[in-house]
């Protein structure tokens, strides 16, 4: 079993912004590694209209690069929750591809969305690691998708 980290994400303010400081740090210099980084803005609101920090995991961490369509978003889910959430329940991180905003590619809003739903930590982050690497460097669907798939299989990992 993992050791999680910030495992009090949600009940505690200094741990959320800590997890959020992380994930910009896991993330920044892999989209650097494959493009320029103004190229993959941010992404999903994270604030209410008032401007009052959500702060709920969903979207902790989100990126969009208008050229290419293409967007990802991280959602940390909590270690302990009342609530179940069947894609996690077992796991420590699952992900999935779909489309934002239409039913194809076909539609010019559409966008190529991966979304990442884990729990923090430090083998999740090898992982994340991985995905998004993979995500921003491909320029195909199917074929990242499939490689998503093989990369979560070898670590016992599910994909959708």
């Amino acid at each position: 079993m993992s050791r999680y980290l910030y495992p009090r994400f949600l009940a505690c303010e200094e741990e959320y912004l800590q997890c959020e400081a992380l994930w910009e740090k896991i993330v920044t210099p892999i989209i650097q590694r494959h493009q320029p980084l103004e190229c993959w803005e941010p992404w999903m609101n994270t604030t209410w209209a008032n401007g009052t920090p959500i702060r709920d995991g969903d979207n902790i961490l989100s990126r969009y690069c208008r050229e290419r369509r293409r967007g990802f978003t991280i959602c940390q889910i909590p270690v302990f929750s009342p609530y179940k959430c069947v894609a996690t329940e077992d796991r420590e991180i699952y992900a999935f591809t779909k489309y934002f905003g239409a039913d194809s590619m076909e539609d010019p809003d559409a966008i190529e969305m991966l979304a990442i739903l884990v729990k923090l930590s430090q083998r999740s982050i090898l992982m994340v690691e991985k995905l998004v690497s993979m995500w921003v460097s491909s320029r195909s669907e199917y074929k990242t998708f499939y490689s998503l798939s093989h990369i979560l299989r070898h670590y016992r990992i599910k994909a959708s």
